[in-house]
């Protein structure tokens, strides 16, 4: 029942004719961080940590940047702290801002996915998903929530606003 109570929640908040803003991904990423160390293709960030591309903003208290044999990034694993959860804001091509918040949140650059965890919630134009779980789909904008625990997805409708006669 919460899988396919999630999948009719999840295109409701995300149509598939309003996308990210297609042009982030293909411009410079900031990587900000009070400290960093690499080892092994792993980069840690940590003392606050932001990364920026484009109208893409992700702000946490630290994150590992994972590189591939080749040294491209391949996924970025962005971890909040206690009662200070990983933010996540990017602007859909409308101009609507997508927000996103979890303990840990995990971009996959090469599949272009990410996954929120950990009392996960995401907005758009008023409207909110929450669940344990919920994973991200940058091509298709599908979003999929759930998770491994008892807590339910939460979906929160808010209908437009008609225009005041006058």
């Amino acid at each position: 029942m919460k899988i396919v109570y999630a999948f009719v929640l999840c295109a409701s908040v995300v149509s598939t004719s309003v996308l990210a803003r297609t042009e982030d991904r293909s411009q410079r990423a900031e990587f900000r961080a009070g400290r960093s160390t690499e080892n092994a293709g792993v980069v840690e960030f940590s003392r606050g940590f932001e990364l920026t591309q484009g109208s893409l903003t992700i702000t946490s208290d630290s994150a590992r940047v994972f590189r591939d044999a080749s040294g491209a990034l391949v996924r970025i694993e962005i971890i909040g702290k206690e009662n200070e959860p990983a933010r996540w804001r990017e602007e859909l091509d409308d101009g609507t801002p997508l927000d996103g918040r979890a303990e840990r949140i995990d971009y996959f650059l090469q599949d272009e996915k990410v996954t929120l965890i950990g009392q996960a919630l995401v907005r758009k134009a008023g409207d909110e998903m929450s669940a344990e779980t919920i994973n991200y789909d940058l091509n298709t904008q599908q979003l999929d929530a759930g998770g491994d625990s008892d807590q339910p997805v939460l979906f929160i409708y808010t209908p437009p606003q008609k225009p005041a006669d006058g």
